[in-house]
């Protein structure tokens, strides 16, 4: 054999294997270590015969054998041997290497990482820092930190390989694919779920240029997208997958399982349980050929028996459920598992609980417990947990609370406890999801603890004291999980949960002891609930200012925030086509890679330099009961809303006192909301079925508080959820018999009604120095074609011909004498320049909402305009800074978006609120466009009356009901749409507001010329 194809055989093609840690997943990617085998020969100096290089290749041979077979012992002995041999240093490097992956096997992590260093470091001596087998154990150094915990050194190895790999070879897509899965992976176990996305779909879009040569990349890279997403998208990725492997003759059960779980998630179990039923066929003749001696498929069939059960659990089909949970406890490899026999064990016990079957379920759960002998066990924390769930729903707090307490305390101990009745599936026991279970645990205590306080009379204050401890730990432990990038749904609905326990907690020791400081403590929680990002946002301005912070560095945060919203937005477009443009695509998501990564550093120098900026920028203190008395007017009360799964609350403030209530009909008012919502937006409903929802809503929600409204007129509503989405003016006070519409007695007629998304905002919205915009009205009213509807990926619904949006705002520009842009001057960029310039602009234009990604929810503007975008969307005007004093979006939906847990709506009026606009008036639905414009003629003229924005929308509404044509077009359809949220201050006309600056100006230069004359006096 010629000596250099002899030592061409030699050459280990590298060895793929998954290592589960408590940390990651480690060496998802294969080393490939293959040599240039005439490189070698010349850089190594020697002779393809020389005796100890032969003798290195053939053990290098053997230890890729032995670490096949998972003979560690022997694989390590082997290259401590042939180490000891005299070999030139790239075969050093590649042994290292080797050496490395077998202590990386046997979790020997911090000694894996000191022989990787050397590999790398003998590499890139004699290779170079750009050669592929340098940036390969650059990427091995990372897996291997993973391994050992170090987060930091993690994510610096993979970014630095996948960096390297860009600049030096950015065809070789298999491999960067590789890296940007494995990021993924790692962002997701971190619950940086923005950044797996990302990385997610770059792994996709570098497979996809393979596929040809490795399909079975782009499946897996399919796979774990879908799996990850939680948007209809997701079923896609799902699909392409299961495609491939028909078309490949693989297997496919996996893909159906994978698109049953997709189907579950979405509570569409019926269509789950039908690709179930697939996969389990396609399953049982592998698993069957397994009998007892393999694990893996007949782990699998027991996995999707269980989801099986879980589905028909969630249709509350107990029998069914049970028979799977049996089914998967069945089967035969399970015996060696009784871990899994137990959970399986334990869910069928937990069926009897659903059932109410509560004392058959403690005797099952009590027989189960000795299996869990050894409390290291993670079966243990179910089993107790599962018991604790139980002994609450009989009503038997103080068992409740002993066996919540076990849960505890294993939690404690550093082990990861189960989500509540859920599967146990691959355990991520990250520091974010241990503190996210033990809020679970404090929370469900800290309830208990109020149960049993209901319980005990005598003892209520100290118990319900002791739940106030533990409800606090509780919420801290969920914050500290909050601050991680993009917290998982998970830990948002149990910071929302433990923020309703709170409040309860609170509000019953106000109720037993008379103190009202615990009302004041209660509406502060549901304070800190609502600061989201929109809040964040507009505080941005003060923070900066507070923090002093220089204008160069203030500027180049928002450009870097800007750059990157733009890309996404660009990304997010082209993404959308039937034919994407993949290069345009691939340079998009590689100069957002670029600009993040720029960011990032940008913000380690922005948290070392302005460290008073950088933590102001991220903390918004909820208001006080005082500030927002002081801001109240005499006659305004503030309706503040906080809804919850199972409780809500209201707060009533005015300028002398607050009442808070608590109500346990949650779900109810849920309903109540559903179908006033249905019957509101429906103009062919009848006076009656509208008036009974509404009046049955106004009962839930109004009437609860009206001794405390009795002497206002003015309603502030701070609504939370899906209260967000309802117009309260068109609330029904009475309930009677009535064939009109005009003859309802609705709120509207009771009160004038504004709005605020939080009671801090609006504090800050009342309390920013009046902006100095030169200019007093701008009007925009794009122009539309049905034939343009391309150029939005909109349907032509969306992009139909407005005809009244023009003469809208032509109208409106001849009454308050302002500047109009329209057709081809009603452009993106004009409005962004706008903003800076006008104290109230006003949008006559359509908007499409995208409740998948609401961040790409957008205002549409004229098509085709050159060196122009046509559309405008969330994320983008989340980094603005305008000077409007308001904004009217005239557009429809600008005020109805998708619900977001912790967020509360995401809307296009949002995110003009977030840009620094302190009041918006917006839109719940698609309003009619004449309805429109004679609402906002009249609208218009309060405000040049200088009445308040409140008072002028009020009169409006009014308006419109007295002069409509016929009863049907008093429909709250046509008139209640709109609604003013912010700052309902009157605002000073343009010729006021010149002449008060000139006569400033005027001031100031007789002041210098009195000064002057002194001086030349003197």
């Amino acid at each position: 054999m010629p000596h250099a194809l002899r030592f061409a055989f030699y050459i280990v093609d590298g060895i793929g294997f998954q290592t589960t840690s408590m940390n990651t997943s480690l060496f998802s990617k294969s080393l490939k270590l293959w040599v240039l085998v005439y490189m070698l020969c010349t850089t190594l100096g020697v002779s393809a015969q020389s005796d100890n290089l032969e003798r290195a290749m053939v053990n290098s041979r053997k230890v890729s054998e032995l670490l096949a077979s998972e003979n560690l012992g022997e694989a390590e002995m082997l290259l401590t041997e042939t180490l000891k041999l005299s070999l030139p240093d790239t075969l050093i490097a590649m042994l290292e290497n080797q050496y490395s992956m077998v202590l990386g096997y046997k979790g020997e992590f911090e000694a894996a990482i000191d022989h990787n260093h050397q590999a790398a470091r003998l590499y890139a001596k004699h290779l170079g820092e750009k050669n592929k087998h340098t940036i390969d154990a650059l990427y091995n150094l990372g897996e291997l930190h993973g391994g050992a915990g170090n987060s930091d050194s993690l994510f610096y190895y993979l970014e630095k390989s996948l960096a390297l790999y860009y600049e030096n070879s950015p065809n070789a897509f298999a491999d960067i694919g590789l890296i940007h899965n494995n990021l993924a992976t790692n962002y997701r176990h971190r619950e940086f779920h923005r950044k797996a996305t990302f990385h997610f779909k770059k792994a996709v879009e570098n497979w996809e240029r393979v596929a040809e040569q490795n399909p079975d990349y782009l499946i897996v890279g399919y796979e774990n997208l879908g799996a990850y997403l939680d948007t209809d998208e997701s079923l896609s990725y799902l699909q392409k997958a299961l495609d491939m492997k028909i078309k490949q003759g693989t297997n496919p059960f996996r893909s159906y399982i994978e698109i049953a779980s997709k189907h579950s998630s979405f509570e569409n179990y019926k269509e789950a349980l039908r690709f179930y039923h697939i996969g389990v066929k396609l399953l049982k003749p592998l698993a069957g050929s397994q009998k007892e001696t393999g694990f893996d498929y007949q782990y699998d069939l027991a996995s999707t028996y269980s989801l099986i059960a879980q589905s028909h659990e969630a249709m509350e089909h107990y029998d069914s459920a049970q028979y799977y949970y049996q089914a998967a406890y069945d089967v035969p490899t399970m015996k060696h598992h009784p871990t899994w026999q137990t959970r399986y064990l334990t869910a069928q016990a937990n069926i009897f609980r659903y059932k109410g079957q509560h004392e058959k379920a403690v005797t099952e759960l009590l027989r189960i417990l000795p299996r869990t002998a050894n409390p290291n066990d993670y079966m243990f924390g179910y089993v107790t947990y599962s018991l604790s769930k139980t002994y609450d729903a009989q009503g038997d707090y103080e068992n409740a609370l002993l066996y919540n307490l076990f849960s505890l305390r294993y939690d404690a101990d550093g082990n990861k406890s189960l989500a509540p009745d859920t599967i146990i599936r691959v355990f991520n026991r990250n520091e974010q999801s241990l503190q996210s279970n033990s809020a679970t645990l404090l929370s469900n205590h800290a309830l208990y603890l109020k149960q049993l306080a209901k319980q005990k009379p005598n003892e209520a204050e100290q118990i319900l004291q002791v739940a106030r401890q533990n409800i606090e730990q509780a919420v801290a432990h969920f914050e500290e999980v909050g601050e991680t990038e993009y917290a998982s749904l998970f830990y948002k609905r149990g910071f929302d949960r433990a923020m309703s326990i709170q409040q309860s907690i609170l509000l019953d020791l106000l109720e037993t002891t008379g103190q009202k400081k615990f009302g004041v403590s209660a509406f502060k929680v549901s304070e800190q609930a609502k600061i989201n990002k929109t809040l964040l946002y507009f505080n941005d301005q003060e923070v900066r200012t507070l923090a002093e912070l220089p204008e160069d560095i203030y500027e180049r945060d928002r450009d870097l925030k800007k750059r990157i919203a733009s890309v996404e937005r660009s990304i997010f477009k082209e993404s959308q086509k039937e034919e994407a443009d993949s290069i345009a695509l691939r340079n998009a998501y590689n100069e957002l890679f670029q600009l993040r990564k720029d960011n990032q550093v940008f913000e380690v120098q922005l948290k070392e330099g302005f460290p008073k900026y950088y933590e102001l920028k991220r903390n918004v203190t909820p208001v006080g009961l005082t500030e927002i008395q002081q801001q109240l007017g005499k006659e305004t009360a503030a309706l503040v809303y906080s809804l919850h799964e199972d409780l809500f609350f209201i707060y009533t403030i005015t300028q002398q006192d607050i009442v808070a209530r608590q109500f346990e009909n949650a779900a109810a008012v849920r309903a109540q909301i559903a179908q006033y919502r249905e019957l509101l937006l429906n103009p062919a409903s009848t006076p009656m079925e509208y008036s009974n929802a509404a009046f049955a809503l106004h009962q839930s929600l109004v009437a609860p508080v009206s001794k405390q409204l009795q002497e206002h007129k003015d309603l502030l509503i701070i609504p939370d959820k899906e209260i967000s989405t309802i117009p309260f003016e068109t609330l029904v006070t009475q309930q009677k018999v009535e064939n009109s519409f005009s003859g309802l007695s609705y709120l509207l007629h009771k009160f004038s009604v504004h709005y605020a998304y939080s009671a801090t905002l609006w504090n800050k919205q009342l309390s920013e120095p009046e902006h100095m915009a030169g200019q007093f009205w701008a009007g925009f009213a794009p122009e539309y074609s049905q034939t343009q509807a391309a150029n939005y990926n909109a349907s032509e619904e969306w992009v139909s011909i407005l005809p009244g949006a023009q003469e809208e705002v032509e109208e409106l520009s001849e009454l308050l004498g302002g500047d109009l842009y329209t057709g081809e001057k009603a452009t993106k960029s004009a409005l962004l320049e706008a903003g800076k310039n006008y104290k109230v602009m006003h949008l006559a234009m359509h908007s499409t909402i995208n409740n998948d990604q609401p961040m790409y929810s957008s205002f549409l503007f004229t098509p085709e305009v050159e060196n122009d975008e046509e559309q405008l969307s969330v994320s983008e005007l989340f980094h603005q800074n305008f000077n409007a004093e308001l904004v009217v979006l005239s557009a429809c939906n600008t005020g109805y978006g998708r619900l977001l847990p912790g967020e509360g709506v995401l809307s296009l009026s949002q995110a003009f609120t977030a840009a620094g606009c302190p009041a918006t008036l917006m839109s719940l639905w698609m309003v009619p466009d004449k309805e429109t414009k004679t609402l906002m003629n009249n609208f218009y003229k309060g405000i040049m009356a200088e009445k308040s924005k409140t008072a002028a929308l009020h009169s409006a509404k009014i308006e419109y009901l007295k002069y409509a044509n016929n009863d049907r077009m008093t429909h709250p359809f046509y008139w209640a749409g709109f609604v003013l949220s912010g700052n309902e201050n009157a605002i000073a006309k343009a010729d006021n507001f010149n002449v008060w600056l000139v006569a400033l100006v005027v001031l100031v230069l007789l002041s210098g010329t009195v000064l002057w004359r002194k001086r030349q006096l003197k």
